[in-house]
Formats: C-alpha cells, sequence, structure tokens
C-alpha cells in the first residue's frame, strides 16, 4: 500500500509538470508617482507581432483590429491611431508626417517625440511574443478511489441484516492528453510629456483544452486596458 501511495504522488508531481496551468499570470510594474486621473486621451499603437507564428495578412490585420476595438472600448477615454496622430501633428507643425515618415524615418520619429505631448497625454505600446497552440499529455496514473461493500446476513431468526463497510483501491487512469493555448503579451504605456513609462505589464495565458489562440489573445488585451482604466477612473 506504502509504495502504491508514493506512486500516486510521484504521477500528481509529473502531471502538474507536463500540463498547462489554464491560469493568467501577469506581472506588472506601476509608477506610483504618477498620476493616472489626469489622462484625457491617449494614442494606441499597433501591437508588433513578433511571435514566429505564420500567419496570412487577414489574420494579422485581424489581431490588430481586435486589439484596437477592445483597447477604445475598454478606456472610455478619447483615442487615437498612428494615422491619427499624424495628420494632428502634420496640422500643428505645418509639416506632412506621412512623407516625412517615408523619407526620413529618423525626422519622423524625432517629430513625433517632440509634439506627441501636444496630441495626447499618454501612449501605449504593445507586443505579441508567444501565440500557439500546443498539446499536453497527462501520464498514465494510478488514482485512489473509495468504494463501499456491503455484506448481508441472516440472524438466528431469519431476519435480513446488512453491513456496509468502506474501503480505499487502485485504479489505473490511462495517459491522456488534449490542446492548450499559450499567448503572452508585453504591455507598455508611456506619459507623452515626458516619455516615461507609467505601467508595464506582461502576461502568459495558458489555457486548457482549447485551440481558440484569438480568444485567449482577447482576454488578455481586455485584461490590461480594463485595469489601465481603473488606474485612470
Amino acid at each position: 500500500m506504502k509504495s502504491l501511495f508514493r506512486f500516486f504522488l510521484l504521477t500528481l508531481t509529473v502531471f502538474f509538470l507536463t500540463a498547462p496551468t489554464g491560469n493568467a499570470s501577469p506581472v506588472d510594474s506601476v509608477d506610483s508617482s504618477y498620476d493616472f486621473h489626469n489622462i484625457k486621451n491617449v494614442m494606441i499603437y499597433d501591437i508588433v507581432l513578433s511571435d514566429d507564428t505564420e500567419r496570412t495578412e487577414s489574420e494579422a490585420a485581424s489581431l490588430q483590429q481586435n486589439y484596437h476595438m477592445q483597447a477604445e472600448k475598454l478606456l472610455e477615454i478619447p483615442s487615437i491611431n498612428k494615422e491619427r496622430l499624424n495628420r494632428k501633428i502634420s496640422l500643428a507643425i505645418g509639416k506632412d508626417l506621412d512623407v516625412i515618415e517615408k523619407t526620413n524615418p529618423e525626422e519622423y520619429a524625432e517629430l513625433v517625440r517632440q509634439n506627441m505631448r501636444a496630441a495626447v497625454d499618454i501612449y501605449v505600446n504593445a507586443e505579441l511574443a508567444s501565440y500557439t497552440i500546443g498539446t499536453y499529455t497527462i501520464p498514465a496514473h494510478t488514482e485512489w478511489k473509495t468504494v463501499t461493500d456491503y455484506d448481508t446476513y441472516k440472524d438466528k431468526d431469519g431476519h435480513t441484516h446488512t453491513v456496509t463497510r468502506q474501503r480505499t483501491v487502485p485504479v489505473y487512469v490511462p495517459e491522456q492528453s488534449g490542446p492548450y493555448t499559450h499567448v503572452k503579451i508585453r504591455f507598455t504605456s508611456y506619459d507623452a510629456k515626458t516619455g516615461k513609462v507609467i505601467f508595464t505589464r506582461e502576461e502568459l495565458r495558458e489555457e486548457n483544452d482549447s485551440r481558440n489562440c484569438l480568444e485567449t489573445y482577447n482576454k488578455i488585451v481586455r485584461s490590461y486596458f480594463r485595469d489601465l482604466r481603473k488606474k485612470i477612473k
């Protein structure tokens, strides 16, 4: 019995090392001295798709669309994208940033840096670091199950009686496997006036028995912008 119990503990350990957790693990860094309540508008850059996943233009566009749609909805403050930022700064300085971006990227970056503060209060960058579907395996193992035995007998007067007793028995469980999603995103929010980092997050989320990476991706995006909104309120 002791050897069976030790085997059970061992297989449980292997299971937890092999199977994904099914949980999110956000790691945050927040500038506690920054006054988020002063934020009135935000610039949201496209998310950088730096993972190794091969995807079509349509799939990449879907990720961008989902990212911007949820960010704008959850923040509940005016937001602009890169196109609108270029237009705003171009009008303010009398130069066409769309043209400058194509002909002189270094000058474009400097003009944006100098004039970002006139367009928005903060800006947000994000990077998709991992976006995969994997397979987890639970090794074959033994589990313990409680069973009840019923013993009947007749007394000397012919009456039937039942005695119950419980015992624990080992049950063999064969190897099992299934899909899981693995998505990691890094977010960084900056103060537009100083360029100082005010709120970062890296979140890895793994979900068992799922092949829907987009839904896992959306959950991470919603989580960050919902928490950023709570700081602004």
